[in-house]
Protein backbone atom coordinates (compact mmCIF):
# COMPACT_ATOMS: atom_id res chain seq x y z
CA UNK A 1 0.00 0.00 0.00
CA UNK A 2 0.97 3.73 -0.80
CA UNK A 3 -0.62 6.70 0.72
CA UNK A 4 0.63 9.88 -1.00
CA UNK A 5 -0.09 13.33 -0.05
CA UNK A 6 0.37 16.79 -0.51
CA UNK A 7 3.46 16.09 2.44
CA UNK A 8 3.47 12.72 3.48
CA UNK A 9 4.26 9.37 1.15
CA UNK A 10 3.62 6.16 3.52
CA UNK A 11 4.44 2.45 2.21
CA UNK A 12 3.53 0.19 4.18
CA UNK A 13 2.69 -3.70 4.03
CA UNK A 14 -1.34 -4.24 5.63
CA UNK A 15 -2.66 -7.49 6.79
CA UNK A 16 -5.01 -9.38 9.78
CA UNK A 17 -3.55 -10.82 12.54
CA UNK A 18 -5.02 -13.65 13.80
CA UNK A 19 -7.19 -11.79 15.67
CA UNK A 20 -8.39 -9.95 12.99
CA UNK A 21 -6.87 -6.75 14.24
CA UNK A 22 -5.66 -4.49 11.24
CA UNK A 23 -1.54 -4.47 11.23
CA UNK A 24 0.21 -1.87 9.33
CA UNK A 25 3.92 -1.97 9.13
CA UNK A 26 5.12 1.46 7.67
CA UNK A 27 9.28 1.88 5.96
CA UNK A 28 10.38 3.01 9.00
CA UNK A 29 11.08 0.39 11.84
CA UNK A 30 7.61 0.23 13.76
CA UNK A 31 4.03 -1.64 13.74
CA UNK A 32 0.96 0.00 14.02
CA UNK A 33 -1.98 -1.96 15.18
CA UNK A 34 -5.66 -1.13 14.57
CA UNK A 35 -8.11 -2.84 16.72
CA UNK A 36 -11.60 -1.99 15.41
CA UNK A 37 -13.29 -4.08 18.07
CA UNK A 38 -11.86 -2.03 21.25
CA UNK A 39 -11.07 1.05 19.21
CA UNK A 40 -7.22 0.66 20.11
CA UNK A 41 -4.42 1.75 18.38
CA UNK A 42 -0.60 -0.29 19.48
CA UNK A 43 2.53 0.77 18.02
CA UNK A 44 5.15 -1.48 18.74
CA UNK A 45 9.25 -1.57 17.60
CA UNK A 46 9.17 -3.91 14.56
CA UNK A 47 12.09 -5.72 15.96
CA UNK A 48 9.69 -7.46 18.44
CA UNK A 49 7.55 -8.24 14.83
CA UNK A 50 7.48 -12.27 14.14
CA UNK A 51 5.89 -12.19 11.03
CA UNK A 52 5.22 -16.26 11.27
CA UNK A 53 3.71 -15.47 14.73
CA UNK A 54 1.50 -12.68 13.47
CA UNK A 55 -0.26 -13.97 11.28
Amino acid sequence: MVVMGDFIELTAVLWLDRNDVLQLKPTWDCVISIDDATKQITIRSAESLNMKEEC
